[in-house]
């Protein structure tokens, strides 16, 4: 798996560790790193020799959001390949909450939008002291989507699931573990070594009792992904008719506040 460009996938006996690679953009996520990491997601689901996935990002970053730059992910507000991105990103969600391996999220850096996503879609999740938690969508005329907020909402609860969603305010991992999003926060300089430390733990289980615990669980989980997955992309859709999603990110990349008409 050595043909990916914006992400670096590494194997080490039984762990394959996935990073983020685009650390002069805090590895924000464009069309290119989210095709490849659909991609290594099929690939794993019928890796039997690996047991264990490590998630993080290259340099100071975990992975901070969408890159508005990418006009390929947004189409100047296009409602239609809003729809369809809205699939693809759905279609990385669930591959990477259903694959076999235990995944764990090791996360440096700012993890916002999508990258607060994946993290939530992987089954542990070990945080840097300096990481940065975010929800910034609504700022800039988005929801949080790919199906993401039931699992949100299944970690946190509702009222501090929407608290995320609404306000788009930022939180320190020590915040986000105290609310039950983060499973342990280290220090910086400890954080791969901290996450080898944890599949290394589960690693002297029996593997397929292992395999078979993480399934019960995500079957028990409230809702899973429930029908949120059927109904969301028609929302995004309409949601681009509106225009907010244009102006957001507009006034993202002309560093100003949007200026959101009235509700449509």
């Amino acid at each position: 798996m050595s043909d990916y460009r914006k992400i670096l996938f590494e194997k080490a006996g039984e762990t394959a560790t996935v990073t983020f690679n685009s650390p002069g953009l805090h590895n924000a996520l464009d069309e290119e790193m989210l095709a490849e990491l659909v991609d290594v997601c099929r690939r794993l689901e019928w890796d039997t020799g690996t047991r264990f996935v490590v998630l993080t990002g290259a340099g100071k970053g975990f992975m901070a959001g969408v890159n508005e730059r990418s006009e390929a992910m947004w189409r100047k507000g296009d409602p239609h390949s809003a729809r369809l991105k809205q699939r693809q990103g759905q279609e990385l969600m669930k591959r990477l909450s259903a694959l076999e391996q235990i995944t764990v999220a090791a996360v440096n850096g700012a993890c916002l939008g999508a990258g607060f996503a994946l993290a939530i879609a992987c089954d542990l999740r070990i945080a840097s002291e300096a990481a940065v938690w975010g929800l910034p969508n609504t700022g800039v005329g988005v929801f949080f989507t790919w199906a993401s907020t039931p699992l949100l909402v299944g970690l946190v609860g509702p009222a501090r699931a929407k608290e995320l969603v609404l306000t788009g305010d930022r939180i320190s991992s020590q915040e986000a573990q105290a609310m039950g999003l983060v499973n342990r926060v280290v220090r910086p300089e400890q954080l791969m070594e901290a996450a080898q430390g944890v599949v290394d733990r589960i690693a002297a289980n029996g593997p397929l009792a292992v395999r078979l615990a993480k399934k019960v669980a995500n079957a028990a989980a409230a809702s899973y992904f429930g029908d949120v997955s059927l109904c969301e992309p028609e929302l995004v859709e309409r949601l681009y008719l509106s225009g907010e999603p244009e102006e957001g990110a507009s006034a993202f990349l002309e560093k100003r506040k949007p200026r959101f008409g009235q509700q449509q």
